[in-house]
């Protein structure tokens, strides 16, 4: 995909956005998702995937579609269906099943994050598919059953995520997190990784980039190797019409 103009035919971030629409639905029709009635869901959802499917066959350019009654309607739907499943969604998903609610959790953040992806981000980059940002870790404690890794708690103060890592990092140092499905290291469900940077040490930032995108995707090797297999993973089914 590199190299590629703007098509939403083949953008990765669109194409993530549909696969996990399907996640959703998945989700919704095995009564997994917590919250919303399920004939209300399904209801939303198909809604959600013609619009998305429309959008993706528009063919209108990045302004075109940022500023299209499409993607006003997507967003509108997706509102609608988050707010159907109440504030505590994610604490009663994770009670019921870790995997569940970590899912969840990507799906709906990178379903509400797609219109500021296209705006900000390469077109030209399966990584666009992920959100990139800077976190502040607030926990570190030993991941069970696992030889030097950690398991960290950041946050990018709008929520709070479970990192499974073997880097070695501070409470309190702001680093880069790319936020991805959930990676099962050991009997644990990692929501990403810690970004590292050409030199192979992780990107760092100070307290006023939490939160904050990672500009840069001059990133290590073996970091956006990794990253981009998690896309394809997802993505691949979708690349062809």
């Amino acid at each position: 995909m590199k190299g590629k103009k703007f098509n939403t035919e083949t953008d990765a971030r669109i194409l993530m956005a549909i696969a996990m629409l399907e996640k959703l639905d998945e989700l919704t029709k095995m009564g997994k998702v917590p919250g919303i009635k399920k004939d209300e869901a399904m209801q939303i959802l198909e809604r959600l995937t013609s619009t998305l499917n429309k959008i993706r066959e528009s063919r209108m350019s990045k302004h075109e579609l940022i500023f299209s009654g499409l993607f006003r309607a997507y967003n509108q739907l997706l509102s609608t269906y988050v707010s159907a499943m109440g504030t505590k969604w994610f604490q009663i998903a994770k009670n019921r099943d870790d995997y569940t609610a970590k899912l969840l959790r990507f799906a709906l953040l990178n379903l509400r994050s797609l219109g500021s992806r296209i705006k900000k981000t390469e077109d030209s980059s399966l990584l666009s598919a992920f959100n990139i940002l800077f976190v502040r870790v607030i926990d570190k404690k030993p991941l069970r059953w696992a030889k030097e890794m950690y398991v960290y708690e950041c946050t990018d103060l709008e929520s709070v995520y479970e990192v499974a890592s073997s880097l070695e990092i501070s409470k309190g140092e702001v680093v880069a997190f790319a936020h991805t499905p959930p990676i099962k290291v050991n009997h644990f469900y990692s929501e990403g990784i810690f970004v590292r940077g050409p030199d192979g040490k992780i990107l760092v930032g100070s307290s006023e980039h939490v939160g904050g995108r990672v500009e840069s995707l001059e990133i290590f090797e073996e970091d956006r190797r990794r990253l981009e297999e998690i896309v394809l993973d997802y993505i691949e089914d979708y690349m062809q019409l």
